[in-house]
């Protein structure tokens, strides 16, 4: 049987094996030989649980390439193509994406612990519980993301477009999401504590981002409404402004939610307190 050939997206060979062997065997062997594997065309490529770290793969054709726990340690994926990929439980550590196109890819639990993923295309990506810890996302495009449950601790998102992304649950602290597109983003229950929100109308960006981070206590519905007169807090069917809540929590927590009253009136008032902080003393949006 004839030897196993990687080739260029131009069809010239990269690298020739000794013997037909399975694409991934085959690859760890050109990784491992410093082949040059730039632009190489690994389209559909079984590479389950590959050995890649440290390969070169720059401009590299992956689409929907079986990546699943591979090891991409420090891998340099600049510019690769790697749309509709299978990168569940991959290990990205420090991996080079830049402008990486990863439409669609699926990176369920990956490891992308400080990849560079500035200007990288992540148009409807499946980011769910990834581990994006101080990465680089840089004017990166998320728009339509699912990052439910995402760790993006000290994550850069500066200029980067969340717009209509599912950040469910996910782990903002310290994020910098200065000029970052949230525009329609799914923020419940995230964790946004000492992130950076900057840029146009950012005070209303950082309340709306507090708001959709609480967006039900208990299963009673929460929101805040920003008027010309100021802020306004609805709590179950009740409105007030800032100003009024604080002499009325008591008494509407213990009527609607006697057995957690006290735990109710506690989370409100730390709410109030966060967006009188960003808004001023006074609650007027300005």
């Amino acid at each position: 049987m004839a030897a196993t050939v990687i080739r260029s997206r131009t069809h010239a060979i990269l690298y020739e094996g000794i013997e037909a062997e399975p694409i991934r065997e085959a690859v760890e062997r050109a990784v491992r030989s410093g082949a040059n594997l730039t632009r190489a065309d690994l389209t559909r490529a079984n590479l389950t649980r590959a050995d890649l770290a440290w390969a070169d793969l720059t401009r590299a054709n992956l689409t929907w390439a079986n990546l699943t726990r591979a090891d991409l340690t420090e891998a340099d994926l600049t510019g690769a193509d790697l749309t509709g990929a299978n990168l569940t439980g991959a290990n990205l550590t420090r991996a080079d994406l830049t402008r990486a196109d990863l439409t669609g890819a699926n990176l369920t639990g990956a490891n992308l612990t400080r990849a560079d993923l500035a200007w990288a295309d992540l148009t409807r990506a499946n980011l769910t519980w990834a581990n994006l810890t101080r990465a680089d996302l840089t004017e990166a495009d998320l728009t339509g993301a699912d990052l439910t449950g995402a760790n993006l601790t000290g994550a850069n998102l500066t200029r980067a477009d969340l717009t209509w992304a599912d950040l469910t649950r996910a782990n903002l602290t310290r994020a910098d999401l200065t000029w970052a597109d949230l525009t329609e983003a799914d923020l419940t229950g995230a964790n946004l504590t000492g992130a950076i929100i900057d840029g146009p109308d950012t005070e209303r960006r950082e309340i709306s981002a507090l708001v959709a981070s609480g967006a039900l206590l208990e299963h009673r519905y929460l929101a805040l409404r920003m008027t010309d007169g100021g802020i306004l807090l609805q709590y179950g069917c009740e409105m007030h402004d800032l100003a009024e809540w604080p002499h009325l929590l008591r008494a509407l927590c213990e009527k609607h939610v006697p057995d957690h009253a006290a735990q109710h009136e506690e989370a409100l008032l730390g709410l109030l307190d966060r967006v009188r902080a960003i808004a001023g003393d006074d609650g007027e949006a300005e």
